[in-house]
């Protein structure tokens, strides 16, 4: 008997915490709330006001009333015998109350339906990460416009990867293709990034004067020049 009634006492359990942590979540919206609940707040308030009202003063607080011996919430208050004797509003103000907190729960549970769509998005898992043989064979297999359209000026082979854990090097590797290449190398991991490299391209002739040939020549090949 006691299996039996495990799982429904877990079950039990389970549904009571999910209704707690509703509850101090709405009680948490009430008390503290930030800018963008507050917004929302306003907007779905003032769309769903006489939505809200309706459910107060027709539906909820007959109820109430009927339930508390036909008291009609609409009149009660008291008459102060003083005075002018004033006329305390007590069921307005309780018809106002329950219009705030039936407009404060639908705004809760519209942010939190939108809530649970954002962690939604945010949890989509993030597509693989390319292998470094892949990443590799990209570099090696890459042909941009100048080596398609094999200009003078163009290296061969553009992207230039080294195997040795000390390259790129300034002095040994800046003149790689004439100085027209990029030379990269030290691909590894990274546990911010999914990986990471050392790269290197000649500042004068690929990033200055050779590259404004090359510039031309390509530009010249697309027919821009007479």
């Amino acid at each position: 008997m006691e299996n039996e009634k495990k799982p429904t006492e877990e079950t039990l359990q389970k549904a009571g915490k999910g209704l707690k942590s509703v509850v101090g979540e709405f009680k948490e919206f009430i008390s503290k709330g930030n800018v963008l609940d507050m917004a929302v707040g306003l907007i779905v308030g003032s769309a769903f006001t006489a939505i809200v009202n309706s459910l107060g003063d027709d539906i909820l607080m007959p109820i109430i009333g009927t339930v508390l011996a036909g008291i009609n919430f609409s009149s009660l208050g008291i008459t102060i015998p003083w005075g002018n004797h004033p006329f305390i509003a007590i069921g307005s103000f309780l018809n106002t109350v329950i219009t705030f907190l039936l407009t404060a729960l639908c705004v809760f549970l519209i942010v939190k339906v939108m809530n649970m769509f954002r962690r939604k998005q945010e949890e989509k898992p993030a597509p693989p990460k390319p292998s470094k043989e892949e990443i590799l064979k990209a570099w090696a297999e890459f042909r941009g416009p100048a080596q398609e359209l094999d200009l003078p000026s163009a290296p061969k082979q553009f992207l230039h990867y080294f195997e040795e854990n000390d390259r790129p090097q300034p002095k040994l590797d800046r003149n790689t293709e004439h100085g027209m290449a990029v030379c990269i190398g030290r691909l590894r991991e990274d546990t911010l990034f999914d990986y990471k490299f050392a790269c290197m391209s000649h500042n004068t002739l690929r990033g200055a004067a050779g590259g404004a040939v090359l510039l031309a020549e390509l530009l010249a090949a697309k027919g821009y020049f007479d």
